[in-house]
């Protein structure tokens, strides 16, 4: 249902907003901004190798963090 949604999104995004700061970063421009790789490097002023070790180990904290809430059924 839209009110389940709701309550899952806002939940994540508690999650997003309690990550370190070089991570949240990163994973809102990236996912939520769609900006690319070279575009968010730019903006954060980082290198790629740096910008992609961030995303992915934001990625990563947050799927712990989901799973461990249990938000979704898997």
């Amino acid at each position: 249902s839209s009110a389940a949604s709701d309550v899952y999104k806002r939940q994540v995004w508690k999650i997003v907003k309690s990550m370190k700061k070089d991570w949240r970063d990163v994973l809102i421009l990236r996912v939520l901004e769609g900006l690319t790789a070279e575009e968010a490097c730019a903006v954060l002023k980082i290198k790629s190798t740096v910008c992609c070790t961030r995303l992915y180990r934001a990625k990563a904290e947050l799927q712990k963090r989901v799973l461990r809430a249990k938000l979704f059924d898997i």
